[in-house]
C-alpha cells in the first residue's frame, strides 16, 4: 500500500487529481512555483476545482512541505497523463522571481530530503536524468513548450541525482552534458534572455512568439541556431533536379555532336583542297602532253 511522505508540514488537499493513479510510481517530477510562495499559498493555489492542475507535493521558500495530491493518486501538473500516472510531482517556490529563477537553501535542501523519502519508500532503486522521458526524473519541458523549472534546478538535476543516489547507496551514473537552448535578442546581451530549454522546439517555439521583437535561440557556446525571421531553406524539387540533370546531359551530348561536325567540316576542307591540288596537277599534266603532240 502506498504512503505518504512524512516530512510533510502541511496538507491542503486538491480536488484536482485522478483517484487512484493506473502506474505504479517510478518517476520524480520537479516544478517550479515561478514565484516566491509558502506551502500554504501552493495549496491554496490548487485548491480550486477551476483551477485544473495540482501537484503531489510542495515546497515553500522557507524550506516546509506541503501536500496536496496523495502519492496512491496521480497529480495534474506536467502536461502529461503518463507521465504523471508514473511520477511524484513536486512544485518547488522560487527564492527570486526571472532570471534563473533560482531556489533558496532551505527549499533545495528539503528538495533532496523529499526525493530520497519518495525514493526509499516506493523502492526506486535509483534516480536517474537522461535528458528524455525514460529517465526516473523528469521535467516539465519533456512535455510541453515551458520555462518550468527554470535555469536553476534545472541545471542541477544531474547534481539532484548524485546527492540522492548517494543517500540511497546507489552507484553514480557517468554525467550527462546538458545543453541548454536559450532565447535572447543576441547572445551577448543577457539580460534580455526570456527562456532557457533542454529541448530545441520548446526554445524555437518561444522564439516564433516574440520573433517581432528579434528573439533567436542560442546554444550553450553562444552559436545562433534558430531565426525565426531568416528565410527557411527551400528543399529542391525532386522532379525539377531531374529535369536540370537531364538539361546537363543534353548539353555535353549536344557539345560532343558539335565537335563531330566540326571534325567533319574541318576533314571535308582538307579533302577539297586536296582535290584543287590534284586538279591542278592534273591539268599541268594535259596541257603538257599537248604540247608533246604539237611538236611531233
Amino acid at each position: 500500500m502506498m504512503s505518504n511522505s512524512a516530512l510533510v508540514n502541511h496538507t491542503n488537499i486538491s480536488p484536482n487529481s485522478n483517484n487512484p493513479r493506473n502506474q505504479p510510481i517510478r518517476k520524480i517530477t520537479i516544478h517550479h512555483v515561478a514565484g516566491v510562495v509558502s506551502a500554504e499559498t501552493i495549496g491554496a493555489i490548487f485548491a480550486p476545482v477551476s483551477r485544473q492542475a495540482s501537484s503531489n507535493y510542495g515546497i515553500g521558500n522557507d524550506g516546509r512541505i506541503g501536500m496536496y495530491v496523495e502519492e496512491k493518486n496521480r497529480s495534474w501538473c506536467s502536461s502529461s497523463a503518463a507521465n504523471d500516472h508514473q511520477a511524484i510531482t513536486i512544485e518547488v517556490s522560487n527564492s527570486a522571481t526571472g532570471g534563473d529563477w533560482p531556489v533558496s537553501d532551505k527549499a533545495y535542501a528539503a528538495l533532496l530530503d523529499l526525493c530520497t523519502d519518495i525514493c526509499k519508500r516506493n523502492n526506486i532503486p535509483k534516480m536517474v536524468y537522461d535528458g528524455t522521458p525514460n529517465g526516473s526524473l523528469t521535467h516539465h519541458q519533456m512535455f510541453a513548450p515551458t520555462g518550468c523549472p527554470g535555469i536553476y534546478l534545472l541545471s542541477r538535476f544531474q547534481k539532484i541525482c548524485d546527492e540522492v543516489n548517494k543517500r540511497l547507496n546507489a552507484v553514480p551514473d557517468p554525467v550527462a552534458p546538458v545543453t541548454m537552448y536559450r532565447v535572447r535578442k543576441t547572445w551577448q546581451d543577457s539580460q534580455s534572455q526570456i527562456g532557457a530549454y533542454t529541448l530545441l522546439n520548446s526554445a524555437k517555439k518561444q522564439a516564433d512568439d516574440y520573433k517581432a521583437s528579434g528573439y533567436k535561440v542560442f546554444d550553450g557556446d553562444g552559436v545562433m541556431i534558430y531565426d525565426p525571421l531568416a528565410t527557411p531553406p527551400v528543399d529542391p524539387d525532386p522532379e525539377l533536379e531531374i529535369l536540370r540533370a537531364e538539361n546537363a546531359e543534353l548539353r555535353e551530348l549536344i557539345k560532343a555532336e558539335a565537335g563531330r561536325a566540326n571534325q567533319a567540316e574541318e576533314r571535308a576542307k582538307e579533302a577539297e583542297a586536296n582535290y584543287t591540288k590534284v586538279s591542278g596537277i592534273h591539268n599541268k599534266m594535259v596541257e603538257a602532253i599537248k604540247t608533246l603532240v604539237e611538236q611531233i
